[in-house]
């Protein structure tokens, strides 16, 4: 159970009443619904994560004709939707099997009464459910789980939950499977399913991290040092936000606005789906969960650390939530084997250096991370670190460059009250 506490801390946190709207809404949204914006405060939620303190970013209020219990109708809405069935005749893909389904959706969907209707999104028959269905992002409602779904009319309801078909594993002959799942909209961007996902994750960091610790999995390189002691709670549950964020070349030239936006979607689809989020997420190189782990680091984890007793099943356990978190806090660990005891022992003795470095090594490699910090000192994550034809070594891929602008980012707005006030001061007060 997490303990959440409140505090009224206008200094510390940052609490004050806003007059303006937090994150830009979607063109497709009728803005007339929101909450007046003079209700809307900076949140003061703030969750305890061992030596840290998590703070809930800023974000928008609940639509007026989106239900205030939003988890139980999201609970309904899916059960409805677990319940049900795609008519394998009326979809239209051109694919064998249920493989046809893919793109063909069921929706359930309800208005601000809580009455929860469902019906079939079927790519031949748009328009005979009495619903016309839009996308709040271009391109954004193709094949998948997660579709940007918003109803355009009648007005004032709410996707809540959708099945449909996911592809089979690469390689396989498979076929498709049905899915459920609750896609992410703006309407669903709520404070109530922000802290839930929030909640959530500091949950599941805390459960890997006590479970390791008690366990007293020791480090595979430094000598008297768990495991704990290096994947520490708050940079897990970074991580897995950096990972999670829609687009880094968006992210890397985003306004503060966008970015917010970007981390509020995602711990919107957290808190609506909690242990099947990021269920069916895989990477076009086979990176998957929560936590976008490869198999070969998967297995490689699972033998270096047999005191952690990770799950046998690779693909299980990079998709299982608990699972998952356990690995990337041993990754973190792992992520020293290039290193010299000499600078293991400087990353031990200086936690914030050592998140960014570590947080550079889950992107590219420890390996090549390290190599770059030979090469080019202090300077080792900037452009001018670069390889030459003598040494090839020494230069940090772009992605990864993009990578820590997003996790000290991320990492700051959940941990620094003052660079969180900021980064709402530039939402709301854009100079």
């Amino acid at each position: 159970m997490h303990v959440l506490f409140t505090f009224v801390c206008f200094f510390l946190v940052g609490c004050f009443e806003s007059s303006t709207q937090v994150e830009e809404p979607s063109t497709n949204e009728d803005t007339s619904e929101r909450v007046p914006q003079h209700q809307i405060f900076l949140p003061c939620e703030t969750i305890p994560l061992v030596e840290k303190v998590l703070l809930v970013p800023p974000g928008p209020d609940r639509v007026r004709t989106v239900p205030e219990d939003l988890r139980s109708v999201i609970k309904e809405g899916s059960r409805l939707m677990h319940e049900a069935r795609l008519e394998k005749d009326r979809c239209g893909g051109s694919g064998l099997g249920w493989r046809k389904c893919l793109g063909d959706f069921l929706i359930a969907a309800v208005d601000a009464n809580g009455q929860i209707v469902t019906f079939g999104l079927y790519e031949e028959e748009m328009s005979n459910h009495g619903f016309t269905v839009k996308c709040e992002r271009e391109g954004g409602c193709g094949a998948g789980v997660n579709p940007s779904f918003h109803v355009k009319s009648p007005p004032g309801w709410t996707v809540v939950a959708i099945r449909t078909a996911v592809k089979p594993k690469e390689g396989t002959e498979e076929d498709a499977d049905g899915a459920v799942y609750i896609p992410y909209s703006s309407r669903l961007n709520t404070p109530e399913l922000r802290l839930e996902g929030m909640t959530y994750l500091q949950e599941l960091a805390l459960g890997a991290y006590h479970e390791l610790h008690a366990r007293r999995v020791k480090s595979d390189f430094l000598s008297d040092v768990l495991v704990t002691d290096i994947g520490t709670p708050d940079h897990i549950v970074a991580l897995i936000l950096t990972e999670q964020m829609f687009s880094d070349r968006k992210f890397e030239q985003g306004t503060d606005a966008e970015r917010l936006a970007m981390l509020n979607r995602a711990l919107t689809i957290i808190g609506a789906n909690r242990d099947r989020a990021y269920w069916f997420t895989r990477s076009p190189v086979g990176a998957s969960g929560p936590a976008q782990i490869m198999a070969g680091t998967y297995r490689r984890l699972r033998d270096r650390y047999p005191q952690a007793y990770l799950m046998e099943d690779v693909d299980l356990g990079r998709l299982e939530h608990h699972n998952a978190f356990k690995a990337a806090l041993l990754h973190a660990d792992a992520e020293l084997w290039p290193m010299p005891e000499e600078y293991q022992q400087r990353l031990w003795h200086h936690p914030e250096e050592a998140r960014i470095v570590l947080a550079a090594g889950y992107n590219a490699s420890s390996k090549t991370v390290y190599e770059a910090i030979v090469a080019c000192g202090d300077a080792w994550r900037e452009t001018s670190c670069e390889q030459t034809k003598d040494q090839k070594k020494g230069r940090l891929p772009v992605e990864t460059r993009r990578y820590l602008i997003k996790y000290e980012w991320i990492y700051s707005v959940l941990f620094d009250p003052v660079f969180r006030q900021q980064v709402y001061e530039n939402v709301n007060h854009p100079r």
